[in-house]
């Protein structure tokens, strides 16, 4: 029994009223389980699927997101695991989760790991993509494995080249959390193959537990090829009840294309005037954008003094464990902001996040309500804002748009008056070499390819797209070209604009050459000759010497650019861990030998007053 002296445990948000204990007095959970669980009442999922869970049932589970889910599929499937007599053999996994991203996962993992220090450590493996495959099969072979959590394609990987199947022979309870977003993310081949590849249930029974936030057709239907006939039921959400989105203010706003990051910053601004201890989420279209953002920001924080706001980037050009690294650093800062891509749109709980901006066009409504989800999770306070730029205003009319409970923004949110003293000093860091012409130039071509999925929406012909991208590299990103390349759009290999689909007749607004410059700006060398030192040193605001010789190759597409020195907090994902401090020295990148770089800028600026 758990002892009466320990402090009071925390409750879990959205109550039902019945307390873990009161399954212990029912015979469904171990006392030992009750006194390990860090929450003393139950959510309404939980209630309900502990008992058909625990008696080994099938389960087709509906519910909101923040609702404890991960804990009413986790809890059963354990406390059964354990209690049953005839337990899985040490070289034999007796229960395996299915997540579709990578995050989600690693959560998943943690609340395992939780939910099982009472009845002694089981071993929690989480197989993801991203980490060395080799050495997660090093740490699987020859030791116990209690719980797999991995993704799909991850699975797969293990199953059919790493000899994991033998692992599988007597699995005991297989789990499929966000089974909606499993399908969204493309997985629904894979899903089958798993499922062929695992023990014939007729032979070798086993517990299936459905998990879904939406039950459309199609995730009805891949429930019924996983699920026995006699599953149980269960939903959360009555008929007539709202979804979780609808209940969070939402507001949108449009801009000056050019006062895009300007008006941006000075949304980001007013939220944390309001409440300095703010969590922010700001999703961007695309990752090259995120990444981008960031670095204007975390220059933006330094030239203005402001210390008190911890910024965070997390996206899919970043490896595995820097973007744990910084969702856990977002998780535990306070007065902190994460610019993300959509890995972080679905099915990651992170307590307490004040508020979403979404800065750009979402790739639907289905998406739009995704990210909106993040905030006035579990019954709390938040706020969502769509900013878009006044040549996308069309977008809003779309169907799935327009039934969404979205107002005009107050005139007062974001005028001229406040915009302009932001969009001067952004414009100042985006033409600063804090932000350099290579990160601009990805960030264009990933706009070109995002919205060229939009010309029918927004009515664009591909001349008015590419129109509208230079304007974003200019007047936007302020890219400005060297040498020959001195007034032109970012360069672009034809490759490339053949890729992304660019007729072959409007590439003349495109700025097409043989080879990409590199991080300096100079054209790549050819192969061979000897590996030049920097240049001569630079001044303050020179940029060094160019390479000599053949240069490095144009860093791949999966290379991160690395973090702003700045004075603020940082942590990002390519720096990891919680809020590091960063001095004031300059990057020696551009500067002349390796340290010859000046500062960043101009001082002395100071934040605009509000």
């Amino acid at each position: 029994m758990a002892s009466t002296s320990q402090a009071p445990r925390p409750l879990t948000p959205s109550l039902s009223g019945a307390s873990f204990k009161s399954f212990a007095d029912r015979g469904l959970l171990s006392a030992k389980t009750v006194a390990s669980l860090p929450y003393e009442l139950s959510t309404p999922i939980q209630e309900q699927t502990i008992e058909p869970g625990v008696k080994g049932l099938d389960i087709l589970a509906r519910a909101k997101t923040g609702t404890g889910k991960t804990v009413a599929f986790l809890l059963p499937a354990v406390e059964r695991y354990i209690t049953r007599a005839n337990a899985s053999s040490p070289t034999q996994v007796p229960i395996l989760v299915l997540s579709p991203t990578r995050e989600l996962a690693q959560q998943i993992g943690v609340e395992a790991q939780k939910i099982s220090t009472g009845r002694g450590k089981l071993s929690v493996h989480c197989l993801v993509g991203g980490n060395n495959i080799k050495t997660e099969v090093s740490k699987l072979r020859g030791s116990r494995v209690d719980i797999v959590v991995v993704t799909p394609g991850r699975l797969i990987d293990h199953l059919e080249n790493y000899g994991l199947a033998e692992r599988f022979r007597t699995l005991q309870c297989l789990v499929l959390d966000e089974a909606d977003r499993l399908l969204d993310q493309g997985f629904e081949p894979e899903l089958q193959r798993i499922l062929k590849m695992l023990p014939n249930r007729q032979t070798t029974p086993r517990q299936t537990l459905f998990f879904s936030a939406t039950m459309p057709p199609k995730v009805q239907k891949l429930a019924a090829t996983f699920l026995l006939p006699t599953h149980v039921n269960i939903s959360t959400i009555a008929e007539n009840e709202d979804s979780t989105h609808e209940h969070v203010p939402q507001e949108v706003a449009f801009v000056e294309p050019n006062d895009l990051y300007g008006a941006a910053v000075t949304l980001i601004d007013a939220a944390f005037k309001e409440n300095p201890k703010a969590k922010i989420i700001a999703f961007f279209p695309t990752a090259r954008e995120v990444g981008l953002f960031f670095e204007m920001y975390c220059a933006l924080l330094q030239r203005v003094g402001r210390q008190d706001i911890i910024p965070f980037e997390i996206h899919s050009r970043k490896s595995q464990p820097q973007r744990e690294k910084a969702l856990a650093g977002f998780r535990t800062a306070e007065g902190s902001i994460l610019f993300s891509s959509d890995v972080t749109a679905r099915g990651i709980d992170v307590p307490d996040v004040s508020a979403v901006f979404q800065i750009g066009l979402p790739a639907n409504g289905e998406q739009y309500v995704h990210r909106v989800g993040r905030t006035a999770r579990a019954g709390k306070g938040g706020r969502a804002f769509l900013l878009l730029s006044s040549d996308q205003q069309i977008y809003m009319n779309t169907p799935d748009m327009k039934k969404l409970p979205i107002l005009p923004a107050s005139q007062d949110v974001l005028n001229n008056e406040r915009i302009a003293p932001w969009k001067v000093l952004v414009d100042e860091v985006m033409r600063s070499p804090a932000v350099d012409n290579r990160a601009k130039g990805q960030a264009y071509q990933a706009w070109i390819g995002y919205n060229k999925g939009f010309l029918k929406t927004l009515r664009w012909t591909q001349v008015d797209l590419l129109r509208a991208a230079n304007d974003y590299a200019f007047t936007l990103l302020r890219y400005e070209g060297e040498g020959d390349l001195a007034g032109k759009p970012p360069p672009m290999l034809a490759k490339t604009a053949g890729q992304i689909g660019i007729d072959r007749g409007n590439r003349h607004m495109l700025n097409i050459v043989q080879f990409l410059p590199d991080e300096e700006g100079k054209p790549r060398g050819g192969r061979g000759g000897g590996g030049g030192g920097r240049g001569g040193g630079g001044n303050a605001n020179s940029r060094g010497g160019g390479r000599g010789g053949a240069s490095n190759p144009v860093p791949s597409a999966q290379d991160s650019v690395s973090a702003p020195s700045v004075s603020a907090p940082v942590a990002s994902a390519s720096t990891g861990g919680g809020p590091a401090r960063r001095g004031r020295g300059n990057r020696s990148r551009r500067g002349g030998g390796g340290g010859g770089g000046g500062g960043r800028g101009r001082g002395g600026a100071s934040a605009p007053s509000s």
